[in-house]
């Protein structure tokens, strides 16, 4: 063979076995980038965007079949008594965000916000509440507040520092860590057991745990119904409780004002 021929040969079956023994990506690596995509989606598509890529399709419908069950519980008064009560209390929890905004920017978002509290929830009318799926009432939150906040700095400012780490991985299961800083230098770390599922990573108690919570959900739902057979009131009796809480505006305020020390969790 001539030796050009003969080198010609060496290098082909080089280059084929080069490629045949490339290592591909481990299961961690690929769960890893699989969350800073969802990251991603979060980032220019919010919560609706988020919902059809986070869960998948099966997970989706029972939501939905949940959500039908659960409105069914809601008349056309109980929907504009609730809107009514936040409409009221809008104006207060706005007062004390803007109180509380000169080191967050998200809180000046939602002192702004609160003003219309129904519109930043998306709460238009009965109608339209009742005609939305799952992913209908995320995209009305979506344009309520949640693309605002998604601009606020503080908010940016911990989405962009997420890192997302390989802590340990074995086949189709891993666990990651997450750590993000708020401007403040505050940190926020959680530690996420995943597991590959119709080629779809997902945190591990979403898929272990799914179908007994949504079990517990429609009993829940369920024993609603039935309760209100017995007493037609209960919705409204639950509503004025519910008035009592806003009355508070300070109570409601202290439960989603962020904590300032750093916070680590695993799951």
């Amino acid at each position: 063979m001539p030796m050009k021929g003969f080198f010609g040969c060496v290098l082909g079956l080089l280059a084929v076995f080069s490629v045949g023994c490339t290592p591909k990506p481990s299961r961690g690596a690929e769960a890893r980038l699989h969350f800073l995509k969802i990251v991603q989606v979060f980032k220019t598509g919010g919560l609706a965007a988020t919902f059809s890529k986070a869960l998948l399709p099966g997970q989706q419908a029972d939501l939905n079949a949940l959500l039908i069950e659960a409105r069914e519980l809601v008349t056309a008064e109980d929907f504009n008594s609730f809107k009514s009560m936040l409409g009221k209390a809008g104006p207060k929890i706005g007062s004390l965000c803007a109180l509380a905004s000169a080191k967050s920017s998200a809180l000046q978002v939602l002192g702004t916000k609160s003003k219309d509290m129904p519109r930043a929830l998306g709460l238009d009318d009965f109608e339209s509440f009742k005609a939305r799926d799952a992913r209908g009432i995320l995209e009305a939150l979506d344009r309520g507040i949640v693309s605002d906040l998604l601009k606020a700095e503080d908010v940016r400012a911990r989405v962009d520092s997420l890192v997302v780490d390989v802590v340990q991985e074995e086949g189709d299961w891993a666990r990651l860590r997450f750590r993000s800083v708020a401007p403040d230098n505050s940190s926020t770390e959680e530690v996420i057991e995943v597991i590959a599922q119709e080629d779809q990573w997902l945190p591990a108690a979403w898929v272990n745990d799914w179908g007994s919570t949504m079990e517990g959900l429609r009993t829940a739902v369920a024993q609603l119904k039935e309760a209100r057979k017995q007493d037609p009131e209960i919705v409204k009796k639950g509503l004025a409780e519910f008035a009592k809480l806003l009355d508070d505006p300070a109570a409601l305020f202290a439960l989603f004002t962020p904590k300032a020390s750093a916070e680590k969790s695993t799951y």
